[in-house]
């Protein structure tokens, strides 16, 4: 049942999330009320329940805790309504048991009342996460203190499962910070064994659904990155008496190996606001550790983490490491040692999948040999794998692969009739001399999301041919790559079980009838197109929402055909609402600033 100060948060919405409540007749977990392992609240802060008075404290952090359709389908127990994640965890127990205090990034929603993953695979046309309870156990049982929330996906389930997640996770014994639904303070005070650190957490973006928030709910509620909130929340943490000040920020490009401009101008900002350790999320791939000189001190900055759980078992999405600071107090103030254990997403561990398996420096391993290594390569030498944490490391057992079908590039010669027909096992081309064109989808590929290149066979991708996914029922979710400028005529259309797509910012035209007949297209985000074609969306019926900026001049009068239930969410005296209501569709004013 929703807690009814929750529901009151429902005054911050604009736009509320485009699905319908489920009414589940069972949740596990969902009345569970723990305390936490290692702290007590005293007042509005924390401190350690047996201190030891230490001058030197050891504090763990891990990248991004994910919890996508393939782990939740993994943790189904038998009987098809309970969920056990603990042994996705059950590895990595014995390293997080050497720390005086272990601080994750929670990148799910958790609120019972909204589709889980696996029931709602994309929301405002990204990625949906939410997870049963039951994954707040798993990690309370991996032996996590504090659990951050500030990313892209903390708008998933709108302002009520906002504060519904604040409450599962306070109900598990975490000190959470990074979204709030009160007025306490933007960061966390834990005295560890005498020690006084302070917790902040930072987001960067929200996936198109800043706008759907007022901004007194933007301020209210989340913990936006800005330079000035910054340094005012490291300014009243010291005065409060804080000694150690770290920021977790979700930062940076996705799938991005090497931190940009960005990241690094907002380190030194970070630095120079007085934090004294910077932990970096949100890429989902490991990033170089560095390090910054500002106010007499050198700053450690482990730009990315990578994802600490996740569905990612193979490549770099599945290397990741616990970051360890070891602070030592000094005569001068405190000295921070960086260092990490490398870990990796097995694909198999004993017949179960997704399970978080440490590496060790001297391992006999070739396959843990060459991940540590390529772990070691990115995070770079200023950091090094840290020698005093004793673990057993594991092994997978992986079951012999299936044989896959081999890709046999065409080869080119003066004589070549274009186009050339290529399948990479993904998408099918039509190459052509100096250019080639998306044709569909390959009969090869199992995915439900695919993203189009920019290039094929070093050729540029100038285009998708028209009915290109036509009637496909396997994808759920497609994005178009800046390089393209139009999505063709009847190129989706059909395709019955896509949720959502992105558009890249050349895109200027949709086509006619281009997703016509997508029927489980439930929000359409239109930022920089100019023109949407006849019956573009027509037909589109669970089609809630329709988002557009005043780029979009020119609607034909059936693009929306058959969309009784949408809502346009645009700009007053706008294209877009004069033709939302010339057409009778509801509308509600909305700036897109995100």
């Amino acid at each position: 049942m929703i807690n009814k100060d929750n529901l009151l948060l429902e005054k911050y919405e604009i736009k509320k999330p485009d699905y319908d409540l489920k009414e589940r007749e069972y949740v596990g977990m969902a009345d569970v009320v723990l305390e936490p392992e290692r702290f007590v609240k005293k007042g509005e802060n924390w401190e350690s329940k047996n201190p030891e008075n230490k001058d030197s404290i050891r504090i763990m952090f891990t990248g991004d805790i994910t919890c996508f359709e393939k782990q939740i389908e993994e943790a189904t127990t038998e009987t098809g309504r309970d969920y056990d994640f603990a042994y996705q965890l059950h590895e990595v127990m014995p390293v997080f048991k050497q720390a005086d205090l272990v601080v994750g990034n929670l990148e799910t929603m958790i609120f019972p009342d909204a589709p889980y993953r696996t029931e709602k695979y994309v929301a405002e046309q990204n990625y949906h996460c939410n997870a049963p309870v039951e994954f707040l156990d798993a990690i309370k049982k991996a032996g996590f203190d504090v659990l951050t929330n500030a990313n892209n996906h903390d708008m998933d389930t709108g302002a009520v499962g906002l504060g519904e997640t604040i409450d599962y996770v306070e109900r598990f014994g975490f000190i959470q910070t990074g979204t709030f639904k009160t007025e306490k303070k933007r960061y966390e005070l834990i005295d560890v064994h005498g020690i006084k650190v302070a917790v902040a957490a930072f987001a960067t973006e929200h996936n198109n659904k800043k706008s759907n928030f007022t901004e007194e709910g933007r301020n209210f509620l989340l913990n936006d990155y800005d330079k000035e909130r910054a340094a005012a929340i490291a300014s009243q943490a010291r005065e409060e008496g804080a000694e150690l000040i770290f920021a977790c920020i979700h930062w940076g490009k996705e799938h991005k190996l090497v931190q940009n401009k960005t990241q690094m101008a907002t380190a030194r900002q970070l630095a120079e606001a007085g934090y004294d350790c910077i932990i970096g999320s949100h890429p989902h791939v490991l990033q170089p550790f560095s390090t910054v000189s500002a106010m007499g001190k050198t700053v450690p900055v482990f730009y990315s983490m990578g994802n600490f759980l996740s569905h990612n078992a193979v490549g770099p999405k599945s290397r990741s490491v616990i970051a360890i600071i070891d602070a030592k107090r000094t005569e001068e103030g405190f000295e921070l040692k960086a260092s990490y254990v490398p870990i990796h997403t097995s694909k198999d561990f004993g017949k179960k999948k997704f399970v978080v398996l440490p590496l060790t420096a001297n391992s006999s391993n070739k396959k843990n040999i060459k991940k540590r290594e390529l772990i070691e390569k990115v995070i770079g030498p200023e950091a090094p794998i840290n020698s005093d944490v004793i673990y057993f490391e594991s092994k997978e057992n992986p079951a012999l692969p299936s044989p896959k079908k081999e890709v046999k590039e065409p080869k080119f010669t003066a004589d070549t009739e274009y186009p050339v027909f290529y399948d990479d096992g993904k998408f099918t081309y039509n190459i052509y001399e100096s250019s080639a064109w998306i044709s569909g989808h390959s009969p090869e590929s199992k995915s439900q999301s695919y993203s189009a290149p920019d290039t094929v066979l070093d050729r540029p991708i100038n285009g998708i041919l028209p009915n290109a996914f036509e009637n496909n029922t396997a994808i759920k979710k497609i994005n178009f790559k800046k390089n393209l400028s139009f999505i063709s005529e009847a190129m989706c259309r059909g395709c019955v079980n896509l949720e959502g797509f992105q558009l890249g910012g050349g895109i200027w035209e949709i086509s006619e009838e281009a997703f016509k007949g997508c029927e489980k297209l439930s929000c359409v985000v239109l930022k920089k197109v100019e023109i949407v074609g006849s019956k573009a969306f027509a037909g589109c019926k669970s089609l809630r929402s329709v988002k557009m900026t005043p780029a979009v001049k020119n609607i034909a009068d059936d693009a929306f055909e058959g969309c009784d239930n949408a809502v346009f969410y645009c700009e007053a005296g706008s294209a877009a609402e004069e033709f939302a209501l010339k057409q009778g569709f509801k509308v509600v004013h909305m700036t897109l600033i995100d």
